[in-house]
C-alpha cells in the first residue's frame, strides 16, 4: 500500500503510536507503521528500509523511550538519508541527545504533552496536510532534516578565524607532548555497566574506570558463511544437531535447518506471541514467551513445550504459567537437569517437573534480591548457579526446599554458563570472571579477563562512553562474549557499536583476547557449536559465522 507518512516509535509507546496512526488515517492521509504493514515472510530490516525510502514526511514519536532506542535511532538515520521530512512528535518533556539530538536538528517540534491527545494528533495532521499543499507551516518551521545543517556550515564560516585558532592550540596540546615523550600512557576510559534490556531503566548501577590495554595484532577475524533474515526482531538463539532454534520475537519459533551453514534454510515455524528464549534437550524445545497487553490486561508469561520429533511439523506438548505474583515480561533465562527445568525471573527462580511434558507442574522455587530483569540461569549436577546483582548458588537436590549455599562478589550481568567444574560469568561492569565451582558452596576465582574494546573515535571529545558485555557462549577453549559500545547517557547506553569479542581460555588463569569484530547494529544472543558461531541480530537476523 503506497503511504505518506512513516510512523517511528519505541515499542514502550506503541498506543499513542496507534492513536496517531489512526487520527492521520481519518483525515486521508496514509501510514506505513510496524508491525501492521509488514508482507509476511519479509524481513523486518528490509521492510522498514524500503517504507522509509518510500515516504515523504517521517513522524516520530517523542519520548524518553524513543529517544534511547538504537531502532528508532537508525530509522531517524535512514529518513535523514533519504532527504525525508522529520516531524518529531513529542509526548514526554525531554530534549533529545546524542544521536538523536544530531539527526533531529530542527529545532522546533510538536507538543503533545496536555490532554486531549486528539487535539494534538489534529494538529499534526493539519500540519503534513499543509507541507502536501506545498507550504510551511508556521510558527513550527519545520524542514527538511538537512536544512539545518545547511544553516551550521555558514555559520562555520563566519566564525572561522575563532575555529582556527582553537584548531592551531589543540593541535599543540596534541603534539607538544608527544615529542617530548613518545611514551605517554593510553588515556583512560569510562566504564560503567548497565543491561540494555529493561535493567537499563534501574537507578544505581555500578559504574567503574578502567584503563584501556594495548593489545597484540589481532588473529583473522570470523568468517561469514551464511545469514538469514528474521521478519521480527531476532531474540535468542539455540543450536542442536544441525538445527538453529530462533526466538523470533512476535514473529514466533523458527527452525533453521544449518546443515549447509552456508545456506540456512527454513524447516518449520511455530506462531507464538512473543519469544524471547529456547532450550532444546530431546527433541523437545522449552520456550520462554513474555506476556503482551491484550485488551487493556497484561498477560502472564509463559513457559511453552514443544515436540520437534517431526522437525516439519512441531507440535505444541504443554504450557506452564508462573505461579504466584504475575509474571509480566520478566521470564527469560532457562536451564534444564534431567526432566527439570528452572525457570529465571527477575526476583525468583522455579522448578518445574517437565517429565509430562502435557503437565509440567512446579516442584519448588528460590527467591532473591534483584533489579535485573533476566539472570542469568545455569545448573548442574542439582545445584543452581544465578547470576544477577551477584552469584548466587543454590542446592535443588531437594527442589521443595532448595537452599542457597555459597556466593561470589561477581558484579552485575545476565549470562552465565558452568561446564567441567568452572563457571564463566559475562559480567557487565567486571567482563568475564572464570570460577572454580568443584566446591560449589565456596567458589574460586580463577582468571578474568576485562579490556575496552569499543571504537573510541565514535564518542564525541568530553562525551562519556559506556561498554557493557552481556551475553557469553564457550567451545574449544574459547569464550565469545558479545558487548555494546557507546555514548552514557546515566541510566542508559545509547548503542554505537555492538559486536564480540573472543577470549583464549585454554589457561583460565590468564584469559587473552584473541580479536574483536563489530560488524552489527545490535548483538542479541550467541551461541556456539564446534568451530561454528552464531549470532543473532535484533533487527538483521542470524549471521551464521567461522571462527578463526
Amino acid at each position: 500500500m503506497a503511504h505518506d507518512v512513516f510512523v517511528s516509535y519505541s515499542s514502550k509507546d506503541k498506543p499513542i503510536a496507534d492513536a496517531v496512526v489512526a487520527g492521520l488515517e481519518n483525515n486521508s492521509i496514509r501510514c506505513w507503521i510496524a508491525p501492521r504493514d509488514i508482507i509476511p515472510g519479509k524481513s523486518w530490516g528490509e521492510a522498514i528500509n524500503s517504507a522509509i525510502e518510500g515516504s515523504t514526511y517521517m513522524v516520530i514519536i517523542l519520548s524518553g523511550n524513543s529517544n534511547r532506542s538504537n531502532q528508532v535511532v537508525r530509522e531517524v538515520e535512514r529518513a535523514v538519508a533519504n532527504d525525508v521530512i522529520i516531524i518529531p512528535f513529542r509526548i514526554e518533556k525531554i530534549d533529545p541527545t546524542g544521536a538523536m539530538a544530531y539527526f533531529l536538528s530542527t529545532e522546533h517540534w510538536l507538543d503533545a504533552m496536555t490532554p486531549p491527545l486528539e487535539e494534538h494528533i489534529e494538529k499534526l495532521a493539519h500540519t503534513i496536510q499543509i507541507f502536501q499543499n506545498g507550504e510551511v507551516p508556521e510558527p513550527l518551521e519545520l524542514a527538511k532534516p538537512l536544512a539545518a545543517k545547511v544553516q551550521k556550515k555558514f555559520q562555520f564560516q563566519r566564525f572561522w578565524p575563532i575555529f582556527a585558532i582553537i584548531l592551531v592550540a589543540g593541535l599543540a596540546i596534541f603534539l607538544i607532548p608527544r615529542l617530548i615523550n613518545r611514551e605517554t600512557p593510553v588515556e583512560d576510559g569510562l566504564l560503567s555497566s548497565q543491561s540494555t534490556t529493561q535493567a537499563e531503566t534501574q537507578m544505581g548501577l555500578p559504574t567503574s574506570t578502567i584503563t584501556p590495554t594495548l593489545s597484540p595484532t589481532p588473529l583473522p577475524t570470523f568468517k561469514r558463511l551464511g545469514s538469514w533474515s528474521t521478519s521480527r526482531e531476532a531474540r535468542n538463539v539455540f543450536v542442536r544437531d544441525e538445527f538453529a532454534y530462533i526466538a523470533n520475537g512476535e514473529g514466533g519459533l523458527i527452525l533453521l535447518d544449518i546443515s549447509d551453514p552456508n545456506n540456512p534454510e527454513e524447516v518449520s515455524k511455530v506462531d507464538l506471541n512473543n519469544v524471547q528464549n529456547v532450550i532444546v534437550e530431546d527433541q523437545i524445545a522449552y520456550v520462554a514467551e513474555q506476556g503482551q497487553l491484550e485488551d487493556n490486561k497484561l498477560m502472564n508469561d509463559k513457559l511453552i513445550i514443544i515436540n520437534f520429533e517431526n522437525p516439519a511439523d512441531p507440535q505444541i506438548l504443554g504450557t506452564y504459567e508462573p505461579e504466584g505474583a504475575l509474571a509480566y515480561q520478566t521470564l527469560n533465562n532457562m536451564a534444564i537437569d534431567d526432566k527439570t527445568i528452572y525457570l529465571g525471573l527477575s526476583d525468583r527462580v522455579i522448578a518445574v517437573d517437565v517429565d509430562d511434558p502435557s503437565q509440567p507442574e512446579t516442584l519448588g522455587e528460590f527467591s532473591f534480591s534483584s533489579n535485573i530483569s533476566s539472570p542469568g540461569v545455569a545448573v548442574s549436577d542439582g545445584i543452581v548457579y544465578l547470576q544477577a546483582n551477584r552469584l548466587h548458588v543454590v542446592d535443588f537436590s531437594d527442589p521443595f526446599e532448595p537452599v542457597e549455599i555459597g556466593g561470589f562478589d561477581s558484579g552485575w550481568g545476565s549470562s552465565i554458563k558452568v561446564m567441567d567444574q568452572k563457571a564463566f560469568i559475562a559480567s557487565w561492569d567486571a567482563g568475564l570472571i572464570i570460577l572454580d565451582v568443584s566446591n560449589p558452596a565456596n567458589p574460586v576465582k580463577l582468571g578474568e579477563f576485562m579490556e575496552i574494546v569499543g571504537n573510541f573515535n565514535l564518542i564525541p571529545t568530553g562525551a562519556a562512553s559506556r561498554q557493557i558485555f552481556l551475553d557469553l557462549a564457550i567451545s574449544n577453549a574459547r569464550a565469545y562474549l558479545t558487548f555494546s559500545f557507546g555514548l552514557n547517557q546515566g541510566t542508559w547506553t545509547q548503542v554505537l557499536e555492538s559486536g564480540i569479542v573472543t577470549i583464549n581460555i585454554s589457561d583460565p588463569a590468564n584469559p587473552s583476547k584473541i580479536n574483536t569484530t563489530s560488524d552489527f547494529d545490535e548483538v542479541s544472543s550467541i551461541a556456539t557449536a564446534d568451530d561454528l558461531v552464531f549470532v543473532t541480530d535484533t533487527t538483521r537476523g542470524l549471521f551464521l559465522l567461522q571462527a578463526p
